[in-house]
């Protein structure tokens, strides 16, 4: 039952790092987009607002939910044997990887407080992708128990 559990945390937290640097990737990714040419009319409507912020949102959002899907079915496809090594990992990951893309890009850090602003939205960005990720691993779950009846 040990396994179990941690392979559960294991599969949680893949998809928050998934759905964290995805969600960011995504974010910034169509931000850049909608603020250079506009947003489709269809997210436009969507989400009531145009350009960049219309396109910013919708870019984080399917960016978190393909970040889930891709980390969790990724470490399910991988054998481990030592989930909670992994689970360790995967987490400080979660976070340490969209900070040092926060330092990388706002170089040198601390200069206007621009660093200041980046570990709050990491965390936002942590925060939302849980919610995802969680009813991923448990439809997982579920899917697994049904097939052992």
């Amino acid at each position: 039952m040990q396994i179990q559990n941690s392979k559960k945390l294991a599969q949680f937290i893949a998809g928050m790092f998934g759905g964290t640097t995805f969600g960011i990737a995504g974010f910034l990714a169509m931000t850049g987009y909608g603020g250079n040419y506009g947003c489709w009319p269809l997210i436009d409507a969507i989400f009531h607002m145009q350009g960049y912020e219309s396109c910013g949102s919708f870019g984080a959002i399917s960016g978190i939910l393909l970040g889930v899907l891709v980390g969790i079915s990724v470490l399910s496809s991988i054998p481990i044997s030592h989930y909670a090594k992994i689970t360790k990992y995967l987490f400080l990951g979660t976070f340490i990887l969209p900070f040092l893309y926060g330092v990388f890009m706002f170089w040198p850090p601390f200069e206007d407080g621009d660093m200041i602003i980046v570990a709050p939205i990491i965390l936002v960005f942590m925060i939302l992708s849980s919610i995802p990720s969680a009813i991923m691993t448990g439809i997982l779950q579920a899917i697994s128990i049904l097939r052992k009846k």
